[in-house]
């Protein structure tokens, strides 16, 4: 099944370019990507293994990676908190989900 037509909406992803905890992190130019969002509460698993809690979701053929910001539609710049790789039923690539705090 190809995915990319249920990717019918489009987000604002910036990379994160570098990370600083005293000056903050820095990003990338916004560029847009396509992507299918969904808002459902899920717990998920941090690198550190604690829970974290997030209350929205995207897929899409984008690479994304954990602390990568996106905005919303109502305009909130949110960040990437999880990051899954899909796969279809012969073990291939599918689609990234990408959870948000």
């Amino acid at each position: 099944m190809n995915v990319q037509r249920f990717l019918t909406q489009s987000i604002q992803l910036e990379r994160r370019t570098a990370q600083d905890a005293w000056a903050g992190n820095t990003f990338a130019a916004p560029v847009l990507i396509s992507a299918r969002w969904a808002t459902a509460d899920r717990v998920t698993r941090g690198r550190d293994g604690g829970e974290i809690v997030s209350d929205a979701h995207f897929s899409t053929l984008a690479p994304v990676s954990e602390g990568d910001r996106v905005t919303d539609e109502s305009g909130r710049a949110r960040e990437v908190i999880r990051v899954r790789t899909n796969r279809d039923s012969r073990g291939f690539f599918s689609h990234y989900v990408a959870y948000l705090a």
